[in-house]
């Protein structure tokens, strides 16, 4: 008779059974051991590198962060210029928070002899001269005439020879070109390029510059500088690609803090370097004269008339 139900195994079986069963496992657990020996799976690391960045790491990408908060950054604070021929010369730049800017520069046009103001607006860029030597606000008021000097008298009846030798007369000296001030003169359309003739050129570190330096694909090399004196935050120094045809910017050293401000920059026109605090930005920026046609104001010396 045949039974289809469940038939228990003997105790002997059953032991037998489960020690085949705890020599399997243990078989399988050697296994793996020294399968995965030397070797830690890299995928199932449960504690991730310090080490890994987590921001940019080479020159040209800190700086365009930099470079980014500068360029959204409002503020107004002064600077000194220095290592360019005429020591202690000051520098503001008021950088509106509607957009609008303006940089002043001592001795920034004829020469040193006139004080201008470089200002964009939404109508285009104007040079503003305020003031300074070179001016006709600084021409003083010429003394009063001296009496004319009589004619030496002779004995009477003493008769006077003709002298045969004749004085020259002195050749009038140069008379040299002064500017009217304060007045102010559009010297670029919005967005256009300011004339280098009439270009302080510092302006461009606060402006139309940081845009190239935030652009990774602008042809520069950006490298880690050491700091300017009394700067602080990184610097770093930039050159303009030899590859391109015209200068995207200028050669130099520049400095900014975290937050984007600028606190010292190098470049051929001389160190800027700044003083004191940044303060809140104004609304807006107008002009501080009336607009003239012009011509505008030299940066070098205007040559002197006859």
């Amino acid at each position: 008779m045949v039974n289809n139900g469940w038939v228990p195994c003997p105790p002997a079986t059953r032991v037998l059974h489960r020690c085949t069963i705890a020599v399997t496992a243990l078989t399988a657990a050697a296994t793996l051991t020294s399968c995965g020996a030397g070797h830690p799976p890299s995928l199932t690391d449960p504690t991730p590198s310090s080490a890994i960045p987590t921001g940019p790491v080479d020159a040209v990408g800190q700086l365009a962060g930099l470079a980014a908060a500068a360029h959204d950054q409002r503020y107004v604070a002064a600077y000194t210029l220095s290592g360019t021929g005429t020591p202690g010369r000051s520098l503001l730049a008021s950088l509106a928070t509607d957009g609008t800017w303006q940089v002043d520069v001592e001795g920034g046009a004829l020469g040193g002899g006139g004080n201008v103001a470089i200002i964009g607006l939404k109508t285009g860029t104007y040079q503003c001269l305020l003031n300074g030597p070179a001016t006709t606000a600084a021409i003083p008021t010429p003394p009063p005439a001296a009496p004319p000097t009589p004619s030496p008298t002779t004995s009477a009846g003493a008769s006077v020879k003709p002298s045969n030798s004749t004085s020259a007369s002195p050749s009038p000296s140069p008379t040299p070109v002064r500017y009217p001030a304060p007045v102010c003169v559009k010297v670029a359309a919005a967005g256009k390029p300011v004339p280098k003739k009439y270009d302080p050129v510092f302006e461009h570190i606060f402006t139309d510059w940081l845009a190239v330096m935030l652009d990774r694909t602008a042809p520069i090399s950006v490298f880690p500088a050491s700091r300017l004196a009394h700067s602080t935050g990184a610097c770093y120094s930039v050159e303009s690609s030899s590859a391109s045809l015209a200068p995207v910017i200028g050669s130099g050293i520049f400095c900014f803090t975290p937050d984007g401000t600028l606190t010292a920059a190098k470049i051929g026109a001389g160190t800027l370097t700044i003083s004191g605090s940044a303060v809140a930005a104004p609304p807006t920026t107008t002009l501080p004269a009336p607009i003239s046609a012009g011509p505008a104001a030299p940066t070098k010396a205007p040559l002197t008339t006859q």
